[in-house]
């Protein structure tokens, strides 16, 4: 923490100053914020339903043959890349999501300030870029379950004026997330997902005033990261994805996301949605896109 040469009376009157306006903005939950671009966060992402055939029994009656005779000649002419199940297998179901995938991304972010501030505070405006790989060791097509591993970093910033100094307020946060999807392939159109992470966040704050006076301070938290949802394809090159996300230790909110993910070619897709933290009051949205490989 750095502090100028400030006297006394006005050092406390900035400190106070400083830690109410941060509660009343909600920025002492800036994390969920971040969460809300997530939107998604990475690996979170939409996924494929891929079933596999029977190895047991009538062939023709089973449930995963069943299942997978239904998809299968939609599947076919859908041009997105397969998942990593479908290729190691030669199973042909493809789907509109991102689950299962190997891929690159980032987005724009921005969250509008809560109501009773929005004239004192900018919106958040940041960026966010992820990378998802499917599991190699989760790849049998007939297993219920598959497993993605994802890593995303996340960056916002805004400005604030203080009036009753006057002062002015800069905030910047960098994120680094690591963890990993679980979602279910056993239905042709949705695959729902639980998503595990841990969060590693910087926040940095510096406060101006006339007359030369700054304050700096920098602050670093870790917590669990537990994102629940399901993704239904909604087109035959188009999937919905809805979360709910959380964040445990340091700060706790909840993050309602709703996103649209749509394919322009087998490896590009555009992907943009909006999304709400509910306890700091902050909705917003994102837009981008990314690479399939």
């Amino acid at each position: 923490m750095i502090v100028s040469a400030l006297p006394e009376q006005d050092m406390g009157l900035l400190l106070s100053t400083w830690r109410s306006f941060l509660c009343r903005s909600s920025l002492c939950r800036w994390p969920s914020i971040l969460l809300l671009l997530s939107g998604v966060c990475i690996g979170q992402e939409p996924g494929y339903a891929v079933l596999g055939n029977s190895t047991s029994g009538d062939s023709t009656t089973s449930p995963a043959r069943f299942l997978s005779a239904s998809v299968e000649s939609d599947a076919a002419r859908r041009p997105f890349p397969r998942t990593h199940s479908e290729t190691t297998s030669g199973f042909t179901s493809r789907h509109a999501g991102l689950l299962g995938k190997n891929y690159v991304d980032g987005q724009y972010l921005l969250a509008m300030p809560p109501s009773d501030i929005e004239d004192e505070m900018d919106p958040l405006q940041g960026f966010r870029t992820s990378l998802n790989v499917a599991s190699p060791w989760a790849s049998d097509s007939n297993s219920p379950l598959a497993q993605d591993l994802f890593a995303s970093f996340r960056m916002f910033q805004t400005d604030a004026s203080i009036p009753a100094l006057p002062a002015e307020f800069d905030l910047q946060a960098h994120e680094i997330t690591l963890g990993t999807t679980l979602f279910a392939q056993v239905f042709a159109s949705a695959r729902p997902f639980v998503q595990l992470g841990w969060q590693m966040t910087q926040t940095d704050v510096e406060i101006t005033a006339p007359g030369g006076f700054r304050f700096e301070d920098r602050d670093r938290e870790s917590g669990l990261l537990l994102v629940t949802g399901c993704e239904f394809d909604v087109a035959q090159t188009t999937a919905l994805r809805l979360a709910a996300e959380l964040v445990f230790d340091p700060f706790e909110d909840t993050v309602i996301s709703a996103e649209l993910i749509h394919w322009l070619n087998e490896h590009c897709f555009i992907r943009g949605g909006g999304m709400v933290a509910i306890d700091a009051e902050m909705p917003g949205l994102l837009v981008g896109g990314g690479f399939a490989f």
